[in-house]
């Protein structure tokens, strides 16, 4: 049975009171902090489903709070509570991702429904996270093998794949079944953070290190502490960087900008890249000390197109999913319809895949999802065409095959319907009269 696990911060015993009063019968785990610090502490240890925080706490307001705690957890939903029924302060909230924010007093059954609402969402999320990276064959089994071999280890991991094969999934799987898994998952893309502040996001500073560190800064490495740090597109690091990177491997230690106080990390580091770091070491565009550390424990996650077993698997997962989501009726691939996925090499991989079929669910009003339908979602030039003797246009009448002519002429002019009307020789209200049909 799914027992959610609250976090409840606020300084006033009243409202810790009314908790305890009114939650004892619902079976839910509950802990208690007074103060944000004491709460973002609470979050590595306890793990819980659901974070409830005043607005205005001591050490920290309840603004710092959901920010750091974005980082740390950004899965767990937090209700802000607050004295004070200001829009503005509302939607600074709700815009930096609350659950959603209460004023006091607030009623009870109300707060009870929305708490089970919040932690529901919270199980579907986790059910989800699990079941994103699904395949059943070969490539994907020995993956998972090697990954269950290193499941009870702190080793460091590297993470090599094209890009959209699921890299940050398979971070996020070795965390979930780590050591270290009761600790914080803290992911940063390297690639996406401007060289002159990656420095600082990584390690943090102390108030007054430069112009314009008013205030301490607690970095991601911090933040990670008895969890993993997901370093993606470690490639993109500068050199500087890596230094102190390696500098961490080696000793365990960080130190903030501006401080000569080491700071142990005992944090785990899973790295991915897309590159080929060995020709980056070739280049000297990478550490080759680095490198040799970070490849403890080297990963590569097939493309697609290598686990052709698992396209039409994941493409029907998929279908599901996003007829779910979008509160369409249900739909399903015809034979045709799988013939064409598993005939198209996917070079944006699984991430392409996603596209492609969240696209057609939205889109497409039939319930069955033929070569007809996914055909114009598809790079034409990349779609592989199987040689045919033409018997099969027998099965179409004469309309049926003027509508596929003109869907095929239509991308082939790269869906510009003007340029198809005249290669067609038709007027452009009786090709979008076929298109349509």
């Amino acid at each position: 049975m799914f027992s959610p696990k609250l976090l409840i911060i606020d300084d006033d015993e009243t409202i810790i009171f009314s908790f305890k009063s009114f939650l004892n019968e619902n079976n839910y785990e509950i802990e208690f902090s007074k103060n944000g610090k004491e709460g973002l502490e609470k979050l590595t240890t306890f793990q819980p489903n659901l974070i409830i925080a005043d607005y205005k706490m001591p050490e920290m307001t309840g603004l710092e709070f959901i920010k750091a705690s974005k980082i740390m957890r950004p899965s767990t939903p937090v209700i802000i509570m607050s004295a004070f029924g200001d829009t503005t302060t509302k939607r600074t909230f709700l815009d930096e991702g609350a659950y959603e924010y209460i004023e006091k007093p607030f009623d009870i059954e109300n707060i009870i429904k929305l708490i089970k609402s919040a932690c529901h969402s919270t199980k579907e999320t986790k059910i989800t996270q699990r079941d994103s990276f699904i395949g059943q064959s070969q490539p994907i089994k020995s993956l998972f093998d090697k990954i269950k071999k290193i499941s009870e280890t702190n080793i460091t991991i590297l993470i090599e794949g094209e890009s959209g094969t699921g890299k940050d999934l398979i971070a996020t799987y070795i965390h979930e079944n780590s050591t270290v898994s009761n600790g914080p998952f803290i992911s940063i893309n390297c690639a996406a953070i401007p060289e002159n502040l990656i420095e600082s996001e990584l390690f943090g500073y102390e108030k007054g290190a430069f112009t314009g560190a008013d205030e301490q800064k607690v970095g991601k490495f911090e933040l990670a502490k008895n969890g993993s740090i997901f370093l993606d597109e470690i490639g993109e690091l500068p050199l500087t960087i890596q230094a102190k990177l390696l500098r961490i491997l080696q000793n365990k230690t960080i130190e903030r900008i501006g401080s000569t106080t080491s700071i142990e990390s005992n944090a785990r580091i899973i790295a991915a890249t897309n590159k080929n770091l060995q020709e980056m070491v070739h280049n000297k565009t990478f550490r080759e000390d680095l490198y040799y550390r970070l490849t403890t424990f080297p990963l590569t996650i097939p493309a697609l197109k290598n686990r052709e077993s698992d396209t039409i698997y994941i493409a029907n997962y998929l279908l599901e999913k996003y007829c779910n989501e979008f509160n369409k009726k249900p739909k399903t691939f015809s034979e045709k319809g799988h013939q064409v996925l598993n005939e198209y090499d996917w070079p944006g991989n699984i991430r392409e895949l996603q596209n492609i079929i969240s696209r057609i669910v939205l889109l497409e009003s039939k319930t069955t999802i033929t070569d007809l339908e996914i055909l114009p979602y598809l790079p034409q030039e990349k779609v592989k065409i199987e040689p045919s003797n033409f018997e099969f246009l027998t099965q179409f009448t004469e309309k049926e095959l003027l509508k596929i002519h003109a869907q095929e002429v239509y991308k082939q002019c790269n869906f510009n319907k003007s340029e198809a009307a005249k290669k067609l020789d038709i007027n452009y209200r009786t090709l979008i009269k076929r298109l349509q049909e």
